[in-house]
């Protein structure tokens, strides 16, 4: 039919031939009426001849016409001219699918897989609009599907470009018998459906079924059913044969995809999509869900590439911009050459280094068109010429028929010409400066200094890291970039990832860059050590690996190096600051630093009062760990006699570098003669007075009676040394000589039984056995125990079965035996009580004896008094002095008595308490329960100093003080004493001991005068007998039985209150924790939590003698440690 072309054919003058198939010719022509350019398809002259043609060609034509959809070519005209059989219908101005996937196949490529579903969506849209208008295809093949390049998509997030579908009802023109060219089938063999195989009547779901062949043949490069040559072969296929999975020959395609694809050609025709619109629906939302990554993914061995980047004007059809005679051209710059279709060429001088292109008024450059976003793209001037960027515009911007990718620079030569939207652009060098070699980004340039350059093994890939080695600060940020060029023909994605070093050193992207082919891309990764001994001094490899995502593999490795510089950095603590005579302070140092580093451990005071032992010079601490140092603190003198001495002191923790911290403290110095014991100087020249008058009464009046007054002399000097040692204590060791008597330690040692503690400490503290080293028979002494945290009273302090001094572990159970545990401790105070029974015993039997035998002797002398002077009166009244003080003796004998028997008993009280101990928290350097049967205490804003917690008296919303228990499985709210220790610093409002936050069930309160309240059932409140005061350690104690609470404050019973406690069911022990205001502030320690009441009997005992009292040192039962 190629002699149409020159002639005119009705109206319509052919100027081209477009194409052929069996049916007849397309043509592109000119309406001479309407001058446009449309196509004209020619029917073949054998088929124009028939009759029966002729009429059906009429009626699809006439059909056909009817369709008015942007998918589906228009049809203006149709005729027979002189026996030619014709339609005039839309020119479109692009190629046939057919043609470009045929080219694909050749290559190997695949289209993107977001523009293939998009592309199929249309044409569902198309059929289905085509379908409810009565008419069905049924020849849906890539050949009858144009592609018209477009300046903006039609749908948004779609490629700018229209599929359009042609042919519409021809093929049943060759149905009834009407024959076609010798070869040709009804439809096309390889995308028939299988009712048409059958010649069964068809509907809209055979075009589906259709057009699910060609989205098969789209999505994996190849068609479900091949090499099919025959009816018979395309008939068994399509009827019988079910196609390879679509997985199968792409792995990596999306399952919803598959599924799509699978029930588009499924033989049934109800088991398809029942109408193009469902169709093309569902391919919308697969697209919308496609990842860039997952596009890539499907291709392995092929390349993938864009329908935009390909979809272009045909060559022929466009001129490239070119310099007319009308253009203006610049002289002194570089210059552009814009181009519109209909529009005269225009220039753009580039005398800027940037230039932004967009519609929006403040760009560079205005191209105010459809297809141009606000800020499309822009020009940077480069060594060697331009380069451009896309900056992330709607419909792209394209160069040698490539699109670029977003907001990565891309070479562009003299002479290339870029497309965007409707425009053509091409830059020209200036006339006065030699024109620039074109750029060619396929070789990578020359690595600078310090860089390492590399080139995959395939040659793909070429790499430039730059730097390879860093230094960098702890803290700090070193920043490595990697140049990526793409040397392959194909588009790939790579990933980043650094090895050799903690996570959290490297910042890396997070996700693959998409690299077209002849790309570049420049990506950084930052290297920040953080500022802490983790990140150790010195030289620290690494791996810098990339990976190919359409190869799935590593493709190449760069080493490299990180030198981290070092750094000094140390925290130190100094525990006790505070001590008395003398003392040893443990000094903590850690090394924060990330280099191993020597520290100087130094004291000194201003005073020059004491002698400091164990400093060190070149302590060598390890990054991250811990080292301790004991330094000796003593006195260089301890005076005999005077008043207490504060010496302050300095404990320094230096380096090398000169980095140091200081820590205070003090040492008070006491006279080792108490100031007490002075006072009793007077008490004793008192007593030699009285003594020297009687004395001088009996030689005045009696020279004849020396055997009373020696008696008399002998009973008052027994009396001046009872009272002498009542109130002296030779050893210091917190007991006076009398009570060392009583029980029988040694007055001349402070530590009787060598087992670490005084024996004071023992007797009023500890509750120990002075004369016993370990009282509980653990095999530990008595001061190991103190020392570790084990109970000196209870023989094993876990309960877990097994003595204190054969435990590995003796305050964390092993094997639980609640049982057993709680027999021994039962067994062990039974044991403790009937000792302490025997020992008053005793102590009461040697002090009955000796006063009776003092009586006895006394009365011997004054009966021998009598009978030698019964006529003076004066005589007599000296023997019945002299009975008075034997009886005054065998009273004192009593008294002692007594305070044995009240000091074994509240001993074996204690004893007792102690197996009923809930929890016990010291609160010196943590919050844990040394007991181990509860958990650790909660401790919010409340730091520890000086072996306490501190809270500071701020107890606004979320910065309140709190200490306070977990709960206390073992706490019996109807039986139970509660005990700690407090030094305020003011003189302020303090609850404590409140169950919550809210609720005070049971607590004391210190007023702003000193006085001490008992609170209980929330609100009431009863005053105390006793007063505080502040910056002094205070020992509180609250018991309580059921029915009654009490309160003591330093062993001395304040008030007592009947009452019935009425909670709120909480378990844990609130020390503080208030929301008011003017709450405590001030330290808090030794927490202990009982499940019965503890007795408290203070031992406070006048002795009359004469007019003169003389009182006995107390002995104190206190279940708390004191301050």
């Amino acid at each position: 039919m190629k002699e149409l072309i020159g002639q005119q054919l009705d109206n319509y003058r052919i100027e081209s031939l477009l194409g052929e198939g069996g049916m007849g010719a397309v043509f592109k022509a000119r309406d001479m009426n309407l001058n446009r350019v449309v196509a004209v398809k020619v029917m073949d002259n054998r088929l124009a001849k028939q009759p029966q043609f002729q009429q059906r060609f009429q009626q699809e034509a006439q059909a056909a016409a009817r369709l008015k959809h942007p998918s589906i070519v228009q049809i203006y005209h149709f005729d027979n001219y002189r026996g030619v059989l014709y339609m005039a219908m839309t020119y479109v101005a692009g190629q046939t699918l057919g043609k470009f996937l045929r080219k694909m196949y050749e290559e190997q490529q695949v289209i993107l897989l977001k523009e293939t579903l998009g592309l199929t969506a249309q044409v569902a849209d198309a059929l289905g609009y085509a379908h409810r208008k009565g008419v069905v295809h049924r020849d849906v093949k890539p050949d009858n599907i144009l592609m018209e390049p477009l300046d903006m998509p039609d749908r948004e997030g779609e490629a700018p470009i229209r599929a359009v579908v042609t042919d519409f009802g021809l093929a049943k023109l060759v149905e009834g018998g009407i024959q076609t060219q010798t070869g040709t089938f009804l439809g096309t063999m390889p995308y028939m459906s299988p009712e048409q195989c059958r010649g069964m009547n068809i509907d809209g779901r055979s075009d589906i079924y259709s057009l699910g062949v060609l989205l098969y043949q789209m999505a994996t490069g190849r068609l479900p059913f091949e090499n099919i040559r025959t009816p018979a072969e395309a008939a068994e296929k399509h009827i019988r044969m079910a196609p390879p999975r679509p997985q199968d020959i792409r792995p990596g395609l999306p399952g919803q995809v598959e599924e799509i694809i699978l029930r588009s050609i499924a033989k049934k025709p109800k088991d398809r999509f029942q109408t193009g619109e469902e169709m093309a629906a569902a391919l919308r939302r697969a697209a919308g869900a496609i990842s860039d990554e997952e596009q890539t993914a499907i291709a392995v061995s092929t390349s993938i590439v864009s329908l935009v980047t390909q979809i272009m004007p045909e060559e022929e059809g466009v001129t490239p911009p070119s310099i007319g005679p009308s253009l203006v051209v610049p002289t002194e710059a570089d210059y552009l050459i814009i181009q519109r279709q209909g529009e005269a060429n225009q220039t753009h001088s580039l005398e800027k280094a940037t230039t932004v292109i967009g519609r929006a008024q403040d760009c560079d450059l205005i191209l105010d068109a459809p297809g141009i976003s606000r800020h499309h793209a822009r020009l940077e001037r480069s060594t060697t010429g331009w380069q451009i960027i896309d900056l992330g515009s709607s419909n792209g911007t394209f160069v040698k028929n490539r699109k670029l990718l977003p907001n990565i620079p891309e070479p562009w030569d003299p002479g290339q010409v870029a497309r965007m939207g409707p425009y053509l652009l091409r830059w020209q060098a200036a006339k006065k400066t030699a024109v620039r070699q074109p750029a060619r980004h396929v070789s990578m340039p020359a690595a600078p200094s310090g860089a390492t350059q590399l080139l995959t093994n395939n040659g793909q890939l070429g790499v430039i890291m730059n730097p390879t080695n860093v230094e960098v600060v702890p803290g700090k940020i070193a920043e490595i970039q990697v140049n990526l060029f793409n040397q392959g023909a194909m588009v790939d994605h790579f990933g980043l990832r650094v090895e050799g070093l903690p996570p959290e050193w490297v910042t890396i992207p997070p996700k693959s860059v998409q690299l077209m082919p002849q790309a570049n891309v420049s990506l950084p990764f930052t290297i920040h050590p953080p500022k802490n001994s983790s990140a150790k001094a010195g030289r620290h490899p690494y791996q810098l690996i990339i990976s190919s995502q359409s190869e799935q593999r590593d493709i190449t490795t760069m080493e490299g190096s990180v030198t981290v510089a070092p750094f000094v950095q140390f925290s130190m603590d100094v525990q006790p600051t505070q001590l008395t005579n003398a003392g040893k302070c443990r000094v903590s140092i850690v090394n924060d630093g990330n280099t191993p580093t020597a520290f100087d451990i130094s004291a000194k005071d201003n005073a020059d009062g004491i002698q400091f032992g164990g400093k060190r010079t070149g302590l060598t601490i390890q990054p991250g760990t811990r080292e301790e140092v004991l330094l000796d603190v003593q006195p260089k003198e301890r005076p005999l006699t005077g008043v207490k001495q504060t010496l302050p002191f300095e404990i320094k923790v230096g380096t090398p570098s000169g980095t140091h911290q200081i820590r205070p403290g003090t040492l008070d110095v006491k006279p080792r003669i108490p100031t007490w014991l002075m006072a009793l100087i007077p008490i004793l020249a008192v007593l030699c007075c009285v003594g020297s008058v009687l004395v001088g009464q009996t030689w005045l009046g009696y020279n004849n009676e020396t055997a009373q007054t020696a008696t008399a002399q002998v009973t008052m000097t027994a009396l001046a040394q009872t009272t002498l040692d009542a109130a002296h204590d030779t050893d210091m060791d917190g007991l006076s000589n009398a009570e060392e008597e009583l029980a029988g330690t040694d007055p001349n040692n402070p530590d009787s039984d060598n087992d670490g503690l005084n024996d004071g400490e023992e007797t009023n503290i500890h509750f120990t056995n002075p004369m016993n080293p370990d009282s509980d028979n653990d095999g530990l002494n008595d001061g190991k125990e103190i020392q570790i945290g084990t109970f000196v009273n209870v023989a094993d302090s876990d309960g877990d079965g097994q003595l204190d001094g054969i435990d590995a572990q003796p305050l964390a159970t092993s094997t639980p035996t609640p049982d057993t545990g709680a027999t021994q401790a039962a067994q062990e105070a039974a044991n403790a009580n009937a000792t302490a029974t025997a020992l008053a015993a005793a102590a009461a039997n040697d002090a009955t004896s000796t006063a009776l035998a003092q009586a006895q002797q006394t009365v011997a002398a004054e009966q021998t008094a009598a009978a030698q002077q019964t006529a003076i009166a004066q005589q007599t009244a000296a023997a019945q002095q002299t009975k008075a003080a034997a009886t005054q003796t065998v009273q004192i004998a009593g008294t002692q008595t007594a305070v044995a028997n009240q000091t074994a008993t509240s001993v074996a009280i204690l004893a007792t308490a102690q197996a009923k101990l809930v929890a016990h928290y010291p609160l010196e350097t943590d919050g844990k329960d040394i007991t181990n049967k509860e958990n650790d205490m909660t401790l919010h804003n409340a730091p520890f100093a000086d072996d306490s917690v501190y809270c500071n008296g701020n107890y606004s919303g979320s910065n309140r003080c709190v200490i306070s228990t977990p709960n206390l499985n073992n706490f019996n709210h109807n039986s139970f004493s509660i005990s700690m220790q407090f030094n305020a610093d003011e003189v302020s409002r303090m609850p404590v001991f409140v169950a919550g936050s809210s609720t005070r069930w049971i607590g004391f309160e210190l007023e702003n005068d000193g006085s001490v309240s008992l609170l209980y059932n929330n609100s009431n409140q009863e005053s105390c007998s006793v007063v505080y005061e502040a910056n002094k350690w205070h020992t509180a104690l609250i018991t309580y039985d059921g029915s009654e609470a009490k309160l003591y404050l330093d062993n001395i019973l304040g008030c007592t209150v009947p009452f019935t406690i009425s909670h709120n069911n909480d378990w844990d022990i609130s020390v503080i924790n208030y929301s008011n205001g003017t709450v405590f502030k001030g330290s808090v320690r030794d927490l202990r939590i009982y499940n019965e009441p503890i007795p408290i009997r203070p031992l406070f005992i006048p002795i009359p003698f004469q007019s003169i009292p003389i009182i006995v040192t107390p002995v104190i039962v206190t279940p708390v440690f004191s301050p």
